[in-house]
């Protein structure tokens, strides 16, 4: 059987001769003919079988279901723990109503979550509105949002928002529910809290390159850190909060004013402020702010970066064959209660050749604890795949350590894909010493057109101390046995103590200073879905009606080695939105993955909201990625988080 691009070269070199034959003779007696385009009859052409799904209904709005039924069988150090549920989806687009959707999970034992959306609701005068009921987040306008250094949490809560916007400058938000949090295995679980969420804000435009806003959130006698697996339930709070921000920006600069101020009956008034500013120069771009956060601050039922002050600055400079960026901060406690810290930070990397790339870096920290890290590598394009050989060694006043790590993907047909990595650890402490050796293995490869196989192994030995080595290993299946019927199946076994090798981060950062974990657990999960797609929009996403549309798909994962590609052992970022060309939003699942099915084909842009992002960890330019979509084509994107150094 011939291979598509094979049969369009035949329909091609059919379709010339067919024209050929049917034109006047170049030879002696037509020189003084006058060439003259014929039009081929419709049945004189080959039919590509793969320019359409002939099993896909276009007929009538865009409509679709989804039904999953999960089992989960987990023995997580000597407990065992079974969830069965089922998650669900319903959507559907109307002409002149905008999107509803229904999603949610309903779980043995309860908890369950529902969440209905309507979207893009046109009004006169360009307004247009976006509604949520249910398990949802509590909104806020985009300037919260649009931050380089601090951003803003949203609070989870079941309740209702709402979404007034108009063009890319104004925009009025509200929202009021319970709150709660999220937990589950495979299948979420809402825990509702006692008390009371809202939040409400507005911006505008009121002139050019100008933009202002307010965003305001309470609490009414919620808990504070509290643990739905514990009876620990933190003190009762009650707060209000207000931010107002305003920002100027241009093709080549932008700064942004912030002023936050928290009334709250556990730490009366608190306030504060920061100023985030980014420039271009003509090869280098400056980002550079001013903060000043009070004790206390809180923020509806979240805690945030407070009792801080300081300054920071970060330099960036790119060419085609140079990557350099270097920067300082500088925090000191607000009440005084610690010794503040200066954080030093520089990056290089230089593109020898189209093949060989090689940098390094270093970090130093000073002040409330002293540090300093160094790291080179150099990477390689070859017969064998992609290469990148790092050395790393770091020391604080407790702890130092070096690793060696060699990162290898390996060139493999179309829709087969395999990675490797080694390490070679050495690290010693007050307690003494020990050597590490790490491996780890992933790969996979779609079997035909309906089953696809993905598999990890990592591997850890503690040389020279009483602990065996660690394992991880994880293997999944998917096969879609009917069009609209997929089975799948994912298994692992983890038996490791996972440490957190010394990091030397910045001080604004706060970073989760936890050195290891215990893990003895296995599972299975098991699931039945059936997903059904119907109907033809009126436009795509970001485009008009008629016009060419793909899909985007992507996952966001942690880039524990910064090298921009995703490699063996590095797992994805679950449960962060993920936005298309500023108007079109979806979230990441368990495993970072995201997708938005019809796209108008041309040029996009994804960005990513870090709402759920945890500390260290960072995203470049709000995770900003510009990508090409074709027609009835499908991109993937990899969004790498980075840790801040």
């Amino acid at each position: 059987m011939r291979s598509a691009p094979a049969r369009r070269i035949a329909c091609l070199l059919a379709t010339l001769s067919f024209h050929n034959a049917s034109s006047a003779p170049l030879s002696s007696g037509a020189d003084n003919a006058v060439y003259e385009d014929r039009l081929l009859p419709a049945d004189a052409l080959w039919t590509d079988p793969e320019a359409g799904d002939i099993s896909y209904d276009e007929s009538g709005p865009v409509r679709g279901a989804r039904i999953e039924l999960v089992k989960t069988i987990l023995k997580r150090n000597g407990e065992s723990v079974q969830e069965d549920g089922v998650l669900f989806g319903l959507k559907r687009e109307t002409e002149n109503y905008g999107a509803f959707s229904l999603e949610g999970s309903l779980r043995e034992g309860g908890n369950d979550v529902v969440t209905a959306w309507q979207r893009n609701l046109a009004f006169e005068d360009g307004w247009r509105a976006n509604n949520g009921l249910g398990m949802i987040n509590t909104p806020s306008i985009d300037l919260t949002r649009r931050q380089y250094r601090f951003f803003i949490p949203t609070m989870t809560m079941v309740g209702g928002s709402t979404e007034f916007i108009n063009g890319p400058g104004t925009q009025l938000t509200a929202g009021v529910g319970q709150p709660g949090i999220y937990t589950g295995i495979r299948v979420p679980a809402f825990f509702r809290l006692p008390g009371t969420v809202f939040s409400a804000g507005g911006q505008t435009a009121p002139a050019e390159n100008w933009e202002v806003g307010i965003q305001a959130v309470g609490a009414n006698d919620v808990y504070l850190n509290p643990n739905p697996y514990t009876n620990f339930k933190g003190p009762v709070l009650s707060t209000t909060g207000t931010l107002a921000s305003a920002a100027w920006k241009s093709t080549g600069a932008s700064v942004q004013a912030n002023i936050i101020g928290v009334e709250s009956n556990l730490n009366g008034f608190h306030g504060g402020g920061w100023v985030d500013g980014w420039f271009r120069g003509e090869v280098v771009d400056h980002n550079a702010g001013l903060f000043y956060l009070e004790p206390g601050l809180l923020w509806g039922n979240q805690q945030i970066v407070n009792d801080m002050q300081g300054a920071y600055y970060r330099a960036n400079y790119q060419s085609r064959q140079w990557q350099l960026d270097g920067g300082v901060d500088y925090a000191t406690p607000v009440s005084g209660a610690y010794r503040g810290s200066t954080y030093l930070t520089g990056n290089a990397r230089y593109q020898v050749s189209r093949d060989w790339g090689l940098g390094g870096g270093a970090n130093v920290r000073q002040g409330l604890s002293d540090a300093w890290s160094a790291f080179a590598f150099t990477d390689n394009q070859n017969a064998w795949g992609s290469t990148r050989l790092q050395v790393n060694h770091a020391e604080d006043t407790a702890r130092q350590g070096s690793q060696l790590t060699l990162d290898q993907t390996w060139p493999l047909q179309q829709s087969f894909r395999l990675s490797t990595a080694v390490s070679l650890l050495h690290e010693q402490n007050d307690f003494g010493s020990f050597n590490n050796v790490g491996l780890s293995v992933y790969g996979g490869g779609d079997l035909g057109n309906n089953v696809t196989v993905d598999g990890n192994i990592q591997w850890n030995s503690k040389a020279g101390s009483l602990q065996g080595p660690s394992t991880y290993v994880n293997v999944g299946v998917n096969w879609r046995f009917l069009p609209n019927w997929m089975a799948s199946v994912f298994a692992y076994e983890n038996n490791a103590t996972v440490w957190r090798p010394l990091v030397v981060d910045s001080p604004i950062m706060n970073p989760d200073l936890t050195e290891t974990q215990k893990w003895n657990d296995r599972g299975v999960f098991l699931s039945l879905r059936y997903e059904f797609n119907a109907g033809r929009s009126a436009a795509p996403l970001g485009g008009l009606p008629g016009d060419g549309a793909g899909r985007v798909t992507g996952i966001i994962y942690f880039d524990q080695n910064d090298d921009g590609r995703m490699n063996s052992g590095e797992q994805g970022v679950a449960n962060l939105t993920v936005i298309l060309n500023g108007k079109f939003v979806t979230r990441t699942d368990s495993t970072g993955r995201f997708e938005f099915p019809q796209v108008r084909s041309g040029n996009n842009v994804i960005t990513v909201q870090p709402d759920n992002l945890p500390l260290p960890w960072r995203l470049r330019d709000e995770g900003r990625r510009e990508f090409v979509v074709n027609v009835r084509g499908s991109t993937t994107l990899e969004i790498g988080v980075f840790r801040t150094r």
